[in-house]
């Protein structure tokens, strides 16, 4: 079972319920260009927390040792696709939380207030019929995309989001590298606005 501190759906369980976290780009960077005796002693690393939690690498088979290590540190493709269901879900939560309340299905039979994320309704209590096409079907841009490929917010993106709020509710402190990037982005997002020079990753 993974421990709630890690549940922010990083963590991963694989054979003998052995959990492991991945490295992210520039930890994997750093595992380049290194001779036999410092790959050794860096690979070793690897195998303890925040990114492992089993038995001693020694006791594992070295089948189970290899499958781990690729696990441990998974390609850029997949650390890219996780960062931007990140980004959409808390954008949209953020910024638009008004549309997070709103299916397409009702702002395309009636009139909406996207702001409020509410269903108008007329003077006898009766929800306001659409009279014209939604702003989507009309060339006007919508934060949630159009509604036939519609953006939400995903389950890895809000496992994210929440467990960033329960955490920091709870004063829990991390060392890793995946929350710290997480958290640096939502706090950019929540209190700043992703206002350009409180970008904490720019370079």
């Amino acid at each position: 079972m993974i421990p709630a501190i890690w549940d922010d759906g990083f963590t991963h369980e694989g054979e003998q319920g052995i959990l492991f976290r991945p490295l992210l780009r520039q930890q994997r960077s750093q595992l380049r260009d290194r001779d036999d005796t410092e790959l050794k002693v860096v690979v070793g690393k690897l195998f303890a927390p925040p990114n492992y939690w089993g038995p001693p690498v020694e006791e594992l088979a070295s089948s189970t040792r290899m499958w781990f290590a690729r696990k441990i540190m998974s390609g850029a493709k997949e650390e890219d696709a996780a960062f931007q269901e990140i980004d959409q879900t808390v954008t949209l939560l953020v910024q638009h939380p008004g549309l997070m309340k709103l299916s397409c299905d009702d702002c395309k039979a009636y009139a909406t207030d996207h702001e409020k994320g509410e269903v108008l309704f007329d003077q006898i209590g009766n929800p306001m019929v659409r009279k014209l096409p939604p702003p989507c079907d009309v060339g006007k841009t919508c934060p949630k995309g159009h509604w036939s490929n519609q953006k939400r917010p995903t389950t890895l993106g809000l496992k994210v989001w929440r467990h960033y709020w329960f955490m920091k509710a709870s004063g829990v402190v991390f060392d890793c590298p995946i929350i710290a990037r997480n958290w640096a982005f939502i706090d950019w997002v929540v209190r700043y606005g992703r206002r350009a020079e409180f970008n904490p990753f720019h370079s």
